[in-house]
Formats: C-alpha cells, structure tokens, sequence
C-alpha cells in the first residue's frame, strides 16, 4: 500500500510539474527497473516537457528518474523565501537537473556545474542550453588537490563516486572553481556521493570564506558527518539539519553575517 500511495502522488506530481505524459509513464517504469534493470536505457534521451515552459532530457534509468523526482517533484533543493542566490556552483551536477530548477525558480546570473561523467555532461549541457542562463560545465570531479582520479560508475547514473573504477577523471579544486566564478559564490550545492569526507578535510579551507550558503546531501553512511557539520559552523556557517525547515529540506549552511 505504501508503494501504490508513493506512485500515486508522484503521478499527480508529475501532471502538475510538466506537460504530457512522458514522465508520469516512465514513474511506472521506475518500480519496473528495480526487477528488470536490463530494460533501463543508457543512450536514448526522452524529454519531459516543463510546466511554464523549458524541457528536461533524461534516459530511462533509475537515477535520471529519482532525480527528478527529488529535484523537480519533492523540491529537496528548494530554499527559504529570504535566499535569491546569483551565483551557483553545482558539484556533482550529474544531468543538470539542479542547476536547471534554480535557473528556473531563482534570478540566476551565473552556474558553474561540476560533473566528471561525459554522457552526463552532455545532457547537463542539453538541459541548461535550453534556459538561456548563463553557465559553464566543468567536466571534472572535485576534490581538495588537483590531478586525476579513478572514478566508479553506476547502471543508475547518480551514484557514481571517487574510488576504484574504469573512468579516469580530472580533478578540480575549490579554489580553482571560485576563480572561475569571479565573484562570490551565494550558493555551493554539494552531492558528490562520499567525496564531501575529503574536500572538507582538506588543511587549507579558506575557500569557504568567499561561499555564503551551503546546500548538500551528506552520506553518513560513509562520511565522519558530525565531524563535516562541525567543520562549517566553525567557519561562520548556521547549520539548519535536513527536514528541519520542512520536510525533505536538505543539509543547509547559511552565513551568520553574509558576505
């Protein structure tokens, strides 16, 4: 029953946040992929037509699919009514999808989206080319040193991660990213599955100073999570836990005193 009340409100969702059909079927083929992973698709792009206009290419793979459940349905990136940021840096962009619901619910002038997975790269380009927002993808994991790494892919397209794996990738920093930006960065949206662990550990931080919020999924499953949390509020940062300013709201850090 749990399933079937699960699948009908993200039908119902799904009729409201985009045009056509397309996505409410493939929220079917969702449930369908978890027994028969074979059917999902690698290479063919689909497109859910946006409500108010744009659209979202995507394949018919169980990462895609949640990922725009959690994005574009449930709004887990969503912020509160008092932040507007200009400015975005988006690390593990996967297809865009983030980046994309800012540029459509935010005054955005600038996004730098961080993702190392070339198939993905193409559809973040895809997606953010279709907002006129101005944007630069950065193919390339992120990681507190520069140079290259091994990268661990996933059948579901959102779980990849540093580690043993077939894809090399470059490596980008922080710093390096902030002065790509030229400016401030008002929002650094972090889903970088584990790799959160490393780029906090990282001795020299005073890259934070130049961010004014933070959004992110932390994976305490595999990160010293209290550790990070205590890391950022040492830097200025208020801390507001996920599902404390309403449910399903992601990790938040805010500035005290904005820059």
């Amino acid at each position: 029953m749990k399933t079937i009340g699960a699948v009908g409100r993200e039908l119902r969702l799904s009729r409201q946040k985009f045009t056509g059909f397309q996505y409410a079927t493939d929220v079917l083929g969702y449930r369908a992929l978890r027994v028969l992973p074979r059917l999902a698709s690698s290479g063919r792009q689909r497109v859910a037509q946006v409500q108010g206009g744009g659209s979202i290419r995507y394949r018919f793979n169980r990462g895609d699919i949640q990922g725009i459940r959690e994005v574009f349905l449930d709004e887990v990136y969503r912020l509160p009514d008092d932040m507007s940021p200009r400015h975005i840096i988006d690390l593990g962009a996967n297809i865009g999808l983030t980046s994309l619901w800012y540029a459509h619910h935010y005054q955005v002038q600038h996004i730098i989206a961080v993702e190392p997975v070339p198939n993905n790269v193409a559809l973040a380009s895809a997606n953010l080319s279709t907002y006129g927002v101005s944007y630069e993808l950065v193919e390339a994991a992120v990681g507190p040193e520069p140079g290259n790494a091994w990268f661990f892919q996933t059948t579901d397209s959102n779980l990849g991660h540093l580690g043993n794996g077939d894809l090399e990738v470059r490596v980008v920093t922080m710093p390096d990213l902030i002065e790509r930006m030229g400016a401030k960065v008002d929002l650094l949206k972090i889903d970088i599955e584990g790799g959160e662990q490393a780029l906090f550990s990282a001795k020299n931080l005073k890259w934070l100073e130049n961010v004014n919020a933070i959004i992110a999924e932390f994976h305490p499953a595999v990160v010293e999570y209290q550790r990070i949390t205590g890391i950022l509020t040492s830097h200025g940062f208020q801390y507001f836990p996920a599902g404390s300013l309403w449910p399903g709201s992601m990790d938040l850090f805010k500035r005290t005193a904005p820059l």
